[in-house]
This record gives C-alpha cells, sequence and structure tokens, in this order.
C-alpha cells in the first residue's frame, strides 16, 4: 500500500512544482522568441499560383533542412502540399483557402509529414498579392516549425492543471474526496471549519458525514455525476455544514475534478453571516427586480469590459440561455457570436463620449434586428462604470419594409418582363412560323424535315420559358389545365444541370405518367424551388440529387401521414431527395414560413419553399419532408391525377380547318406580314396585308364589304391594335376582328373585348391554333 505523503513531503512537492512551472514558462519564452518573422528564423518562404490547383512557383532552399524535401517536389507536383498535410487537419487547411481571397491573408498551423515520415506542426502565414486593378496575382506564405512550442505549450498546462487542482483555492477549507467520497486530505482551513482533526478525518470520515440529511442525496448525486462525466453537473453551489458539535453552517462550495482520476477537489466557504446580509438585501431588490423583469424591451448592463452584470426576463427569452449562463460573458458573445467587439460598437463610441447613441443593429447570429441604445452609467466624479443597452426587436417591421420593397422590385421587373415577351415572342413567331411553312414544303422522311421540327420544337419551347417569367413576374396567370409533369421536371433538370456543380450528381427515376389539373407555370417554379433548395443543401462539397416520379395508389399508411389525400383517387408522386447536411426537428417545423431562412445572406429570401407549399395547395395536393441532420432530406409531392386524357390527345389528330374567306392581315413587322399571308393563303383565304394601322383603316374604308375578318397587331406605331378595332367597329360594326399580340396585360385584355374584338391570340402560334381560331370566329 502506497504512503500517504505528509503535510511537509506535500509542501516540497508545490515548490518543485512551482520550480518546474518557472522552467517551462521560461523554455515556452525562449521557443517562441525563435518564431520571429524573417528574423533570424528559419522559415521557408513560398509563392503558388492564386487560382486553379494553387501550385507552388516557389520554395526557398532551407524547406530541405526543415521538411528533408527539394523545392522541385513541391513545384513539379501541385498535390504534393495537400498529400502530406496530416489526414485529420487536410479538410481544415484547405477549406481555409477562400479565405486568403475573402480576407486577403491567413494563418493556419497544422501537421505535416517530413522526409522521414514524422509529422512536425507547422505555422503557415499566406497573403494574396493583387495587382491594381484587384486581380490576383499571386499568393505569397511562409513556414515555420513550431512542434517545439506545441509541445511546450502541452507540458505546461499538464502542469498547471495539476497546479491550480491542487492549490486554486488556497485560504479557503479545502478538501480532496476520493470516489467513494472518503476524505483523503485536507488543510488548515478545513480542521477548523469542522472541528476535527486532520488526522481524525482523513481517511476515516466521509463527506457526507459534513452534510445535513436534506442536502446528502443532492450532493452524492453531484458527486456521481461528475465521475461520470456530465458537463451539465454543477460545480459550485452552497449547502448545510455540520460541524462537530451538530452546528449548522451555510456554506459555498466549489468542487472540480482531478485530471485522469476520480478524485475531487472541493473548496468551501463560510457564508452563514454572508447569506444573512444577503436576505436582507433579496428583500429590498424584489421590488426593483419586479419592475426590470416586466419591462419587454431586451435590457442589459455591462461593465467597462462589456460582460454581462445584469438582464431582464426578455433578455433570456431572446437567448434561450440560462440566467446564470449569460452573466459574465461578453455581449458580443452572446449577441453577435463573435469572439471580438463589432466594428460599430456602440458601447466603444459611448466610452469615448459618454453620450447616449442608437442605431439599427442586425444580429446575423440571432436572425433579428434591433433598434438598440446604449446609456453611460456614471459615478459622482462622471467616471464610466458601465452602460446601460436598451435593444427593441425590430425585425417583423423590418420585414414589412422589406417585403414592401420588394414588392416595388417585383412590379417593376413584371413591367420588363411583359416588354421582353412581346418582343420575343414576335421573333419567335417569325422562326416558328418560317419553320412550319418550311416543312410543309419538304418531302417526309428527310433530315431536313427532321431539322425543320428541331426548330419548331426549340421555339415552342423558347415561348413556354417566355410564359413562365410572365408568371413568376404576376404578370400572366393561367387556367389550370392538363399538364404531363414528366415533361417538366425533365426540362427543369435539363435547366438546373447547367447551374450545378459538377460534384453534384444527378439520379433521375422518372415514369411517363397521367396529366395533372395545373399551371404548367407554376409547377416548373415549384421544381426549380425544390432542386434549388436541394443544391443549396449540398453546396460545393457536392453529392446527389435523386429525383423521382410516379403514379400511386395511396395506403392507409399514407392516408394517416398525408390526411389532405383522398383514399380512393389515384395521385403523382414527386420525390426530391438530396445527400446533404439535413434539418433538425425545430428547422422541419418551420421550413415553409414565408420568409423563414438559415441561408446565409445573399442565397435566398427564405420565400422558395413557402412558395412550394403554397403551390402544392393550389392544386389539392400534400406535400411532406423527412430529413435528419447529417444525412440529407427527402421531399415527398402528392398531386391528383386528371383520369381522363382523351381531350388532351383529340385535336392533336383532328384535320386543320380552313376556308375561302377575304382577310386583312395587319403587323407593324415585314417578316411577320409576309410569314403570316403564306400562313393564311396556305389555309385558303385571300389575304390583303399591311405594315401600318393606318394604311389598313384606309384600306377597309374604301371597301369594307370586301372583308370577311381582320387579323391585327395589338403594338403598333401611329395606332394600336385596339383603337384601330375601335375605328374598323364605326365603319362595319359586324366585322370579326382577332388581336394577336406577345403579349397582353388584363387591362389590355377587358379593354379590347370592349372595343368588340372576337378573339385574342398569342403570338408565336402555329397553324392549328390560327385555322381554328379563324372558324371559331367566323363560324360563330
Amino acid at each position: 500500500m502506497t504512503k500517504k505523503p505528509s503535510y511537509e513531503e506535500l509542501e516540497q512537492r508545490v515548490k518543485d512544482l512551482e520550480k518546474e512551472n518557472a522552467t517551462c514558462r521560461e523554455a515556452l519564452r525562449q521557443s517562441e522568441s525563435r518564431l520571429e518573422f524573417f528574423t533570424g528564423g528559419p522559415a521557408v518562404v513560398y509563392t503558388c499560383k492564386p487560382e486553379g490547383d494553387y501550385g507552388a512557383t516557389f520554395i526557398s532552399e532551407n524547406v530541405k533542412d526543415q521538411l528533408g524535401y527539394e523545392p522541385r517536389e513541391f513545384i513539379e507536383n501541385s498535390e504534393f502540399w495537400a498529400d502530406h498535410i496530416h489526414p485529420d487537419d487536410r479538410m481544415r487547411v484547405l477549406g481555409g483557402l477562400p479565405r486568403v481571397f475573402e480576407q486577403g491573408d491567413h494563418i493556419y498551423e497544422y501537421r505535416f509529414q517530413n522526409k522521414e515520415g514524422n509529422y512536425r506542426w507547422m505555422r503557415d502565414e499566406v497573403k494574396l498579392i493583387r495587382d491594381a486593378k484587384g486581380k490576383p496575382l499571386e499568393m505569397v506564405g511562409y513556414w515555420i516549425d513550431i512542434t517545439d512550442r506545441i509541445r511546450t505549450e502541452k507540458a505546461l498546462r499538464e502542469s498547471q492543471e495539476l497546479y491550480r487542482s491542487l492549490f486554486e483555492n488556497t485560504g479557503t477549507a479545502t478538501a480532496i474526496l476520493e470516489e467513494d467520497m472518503t476524505i483523503s486530505m485536507v488543510n488548515t482551513k478545513f480542521e477548523q471549519l469542522a472541528g476535527w482533526s486532520r488526522f481524525e478525518i482523513v481517511g476515516r470520515m466521509k463527506w457526507t458525514e459534513f452534510t445535513a440529511e436534506e442536502d446528502k442525496k443532492r450532493i452524492s448525486f453531484y458527486h456521481c455525476q461528475r465521475r461520470n462525466n456530465n458537463p451539465q453537473v454543477r460545480g459550485k453551489y452552497a449547502y448545510r455544514f455540520v460541524g462537530r458539535q451538530g452546528n449548522i453552517k451555510e456554506v459555498w462550495v466549489k468542487v472540480g475534478m482531478i485530471p485522469n482520476t476520480k478524485k475531487s477537489v472541493a473548496s468551501v466557504t463560510d457564508i452563514t453571516c454572508f447569506k444573512r446580509v444577503q436576505r436582507k438585501i433579496q428583500n429590498a431588490k424584489k421590488e426593483w427586480e419586479r419592475t426590470f423583469d416586466s419591462i419587454d424591451e431586451v435590457i442589459a448592463i455591462l461593465d467597462t469590459q462589456m460582460r454581462v452584470v445584469r438582464v431582464n426576463r426578455a433578455v433570456i427569452r431572446l437567448l434561450n440561455i440560462p440566467f446564470e449562463k449569460i452573466i459574465g460573458k461578453h455581449c458580443y458573445e452572446l449577441f453577435n457570436g463573435s469572439s471580438q467587439p463589432c466594428s460599430d460598437c456602440l458601447q466603444i463610441n459611448t466610452d469615448q463620449n459618454k453620450l447616449f447613441s442608437s442605431m439599427e443593429v442586425n444580429f446575423s447570429f440571432l436572425n433579428k434586428t434591433f433598434q438598440r441604445s446604449i446609456s453611460p452609467i456614471l459615478d459622482d466624479s462622471q467616471e464610466l462604470l458601465g452602460f446601460v443597452c436598451f435593444a427593441k426587436d425590430i425585425t417583423d417591421e423590418k420585414k414589412l419594409r422589406d417585403q414592401i420593397r420588394q414588392s416595388q422590385k417585383m412590379e417593376a421587373i413584371g413591367t420588363l418582363a411583359g416588354g421582353i415577351a412581346h418582343d420575343f415572342n414576335n421573333i419567335l413567331f417569325a422562326i416558328m412560323g418560317y419553320a412550319e411553312l418550311s416543312m410543309y414544303q419538304v418531302p417526309d422522311d428527310t433530315q431536313l424535315l427532321s431539322n425543320l421540327n428541331e426548330i419548331r420544337t426549340a421555339g415552342t419551347r423558347a415561348k413556354e420559358l417566355v410564359q413562365q417569367i410572365l408568371t413568376f413576374s404576376r404578370q400572366k396567370e393561367h387556367e389550370p389545365s392538363p399538364v404531363q409533369v414528366h415533361i417538366i421536371v425533365k426540362e427543369a433538370l435539363r435547366l438546373m444541370r447547367s447551374t450545378l456543380p459538377a460534384t453534384i450528381e444527378i439520379c433521375k427515376n422518372i415514369s411517363i405518367s397521367k396529366p395533372v389539373m395545373a399551371d404548367q407555370g407554376r409547377i416548373h417554379q415549384m421544381l426549380i424551388n425544390l432542386f434549388t433548395n436541394a443544391y443549396h443543401a449540398m453546396d460545393d462539397q457536392g453529392g446527389v440529387l435523386n429525383v423521382g416520379l410516379c403514379e400511386v395508389n395511396p395506403d392507409a399508411d399514407a392516408i394517416d401521414l398525408y390526411p389532405e389525400l383522398e383514399d380512393t383517387g389515384q395521385y403523382l408522386k414527386l420525390t426530391v431527395s438530396d445527400s446533404g447536411r439535413g434539418m433538425s426537428p425545430e428547422v422541419m417545423e418551420r421550413i415553409f414560413d414565408p420568409y423563414y431562412t438559415t441561408k446565409e445572406k445573399g442565397k435566398g429570401t427564405g420565400l422558395g419553399l413557402a412558395i412550394v407549399y403554397g403551390i402544392v395547395k393550389r392544386y389539392n395536393g400534400a406535400i411532406r419532408v423527412d430529413s435528419t441532420p447529417g444525412k440529407g432530406t427527402t421531399f415527398r409531392v402528392y398531386l391528383p391525377v386528371v383520369e381522363s386524357v382523351c381531350d388532351i390527345k383529340k385535336s392533336a389528330v383532328d384535320p386543320i380547318p380552313r376556308g375561302n374567306e377575304s382577310i386583312l392581315l395587319i403587323d407593324d413587322e415585314k417578316a411577320i406580314v409576309q410569314m403570316g399571308r403564306l400562313m393564311l393563303e396556305r389555309l385558303g383565304y385571300q389575304v390583303t396585308a399591311q405594315t401600318s394601322g393606318k394604311e389598313a383603316l384606309e384600306v377597309f374604308h374604301i371597301r369594307p364589304a370586301a372583308f370577311d375578318l381582320v387579323i391585327t397587331d395589338m403594338n403598333m406605331p401611329h395606332m394600336t391594335g385596339i383603337e384601330l378595332i375601335k375605328e374598323l367597329k364605326r365603319i362595319k360594326p359586324d366585322i370579326p376582328v382577332i388581336l394577336c399580340t406577345g403579349f397582353i396585360d388584363d387591362l389590355s385584355k377587358k379593354q379590347a373585348k370592349a372595343k368588340g374584338c372576337s378573339a385574342i391570340i398569342m403570338k408565336p402560334f402555329t397553324h392549328r391554333k390560327i385555322a381554328n381560331t379563324i372558324r371559331m370566329v367566323l363560324d360563330a
């Protein structure tokens, strides 16, 4: 059995530790003095490319002395440096390279394998060099071997931990407790507090013998949890201490584990008198505290070092942190999640001029915006004692302002989109029309016919894209119609593929399925938002985007998960999953809330999934998300299918209707007029074409009976299509008029109908579309 050290031996051991501590500190100081940048230290200087693989372009010769490698080994192999970084440090180091471009410089400390196969700790400082225009030229840096410093710091920490465990509570009643709560060592102060001698206590008595009966269970629980490494167990607390004569004293104890053992050190302070005074003070403070805590605005009292001295309950509710974990923390740690004061810190400004100051502050750490005010606390000599900080949450108010601005932006985008749509649809009309006309003149089963068909197909896709732009900008709303979702999914994936990084793989399992009743533009918008959300979940780290589409009949389990579904109906099931970071249950509860987002600034508004939810509900569908942190996310969308598709296919097989009536055709663009004439003449009609509304009106005025129908463009110089309709109706009230346009808003559509417009047809249109519209109008 090991002999217990005497008090004198323990005292000698303390002196030895103090000497060892001083020796370690001197060794650390001497080691750090050798690390001065470019001043006598063996720093390895290097330069490397600021792009691509960041390959080295220069390494100083002393790299051979430091690591044993020749400079050319780094220069000739661009992967050499990364391959020799310790595997545990590699991702951290490589992941920090973008910071060089953001901050202009960066410092790493990592392990690097030398020629002999051993890992050495290196300090790597790198700076980005830019030219006068700000373009990166090269990255310049240097390495220093800090292995000795790291080892010295580790040895010093271990020495200090032992020293603190034994002597940090000098001056108080101190005891060392074994695993079974037996007291193995006490000091003189503890003897005086307990009334027992060291000889009577050590090895003979347990901690619970000095504890009041009503506190024993709690103290024993803390003791066991501390040895089970429970980080939540309290290390400081008050309890009732029982002395030799049975007298009870109120004490404050601080307990800490001795590293690598099951022993703990307890420092006990008699606070009986303090408690007596404290109770009197607490009674006096209660009224003030009730008033302080009843204020809804966030209030914090800070000392001159920006540490929290006192907060009201509004702060605790905001931070969701216990009161005891707030007090003593720096304000920028709590409210901004930073280790340094904010660059626009109001306290610093108030500290300098000792005046009240206020400003709007965005705390991204809390995802909230506050109107923050700071007032100095001064003593009778006008010396600064601290600050009182007031903060009013204006997040919702600011969001409302942002929503108004966003609404104004969308209105401007919608106006611009309308103008672009008109011009672009005119161009598409000429492309698609001439392609279709040419197809009638080309023999079947030829490559030229196939090429022309591809041109028409591409034009149709461009037309649909314009419709999607108008839908997104709220310039155009469509009534629900049968939509082939599998076609839109493939189109959306093709669109996304060009924007996704090569590190993201797309896996798809898309079945041809029945259509759903919806607006094609909204379905496309829903898909893009789901795909984009999956992409952001994986970012540049890469992963797999899985997209599935199939028809299902919901079973009982599905009905339980999706109460909106009918157990007798058939549904289209869309599955979008990613292998990204996943979400916690708290985040999943709010993902469909408007403006709620976990993305960084610039990566989203928080509207995407809210829009998806709205579209699904609009078409009587259901949506569900499943996610696990670190294991990805899966969205499942159910949309009811259209049971019959006969009406969809019918129009495609009916013959194109023809006629022999006389038509007056007006458009201000020659190419469209010429193409329109050829299109209508091929359908059997007699066509008179004009490129001016005024000239067309003169021709019609001379012989109005010669025309059975007028087809006019909407937007023309000097006289618009609506104005022309008005004048034509004055001359011949029963003349039918078809209005053609690349874009029309609801107001213009109502005006055209009011002036007598028989039908409105959107450019670009096909032979079948114009032929059907003409017959519909003439045969009405």
